[in-house]
């Protein structure tokens, strides 16, 4: 499970998920709305790479830290 802190801002309408099996090339986005927590079902044998961002009216904000799996 992935898990983050909320957005201290009054403007966040949600959080994208954004994965893939490229380090910051992310083929896959999941808005999981107000949620601060995605629990994935990629599959194995690949190492999958996970960023998320807030976003507002505006558009979609800075993406987080990565964090991948383990190698397989």
């Amino acid at each position: 499970m992935l898990a983050w802190d909320p957005v201290n801002d009054s403007s966040v309408k949600g959080y994208k998920v954004h994965f893939g099996t490229s380090s910051r090339q992310y083929d896959t986005h999941q808005d999981v709305g107000y949620a601060t927590s995605f629990v994935s079902h990629v599959s194995g044998g690949y190492t999958w790479y996970f960023a998320v961002s807030a976003y507002n009216g505006a558009g979609d904000g800075a993406l987080s830290q990565e964090l991948a799996t383990p190698s397989p």
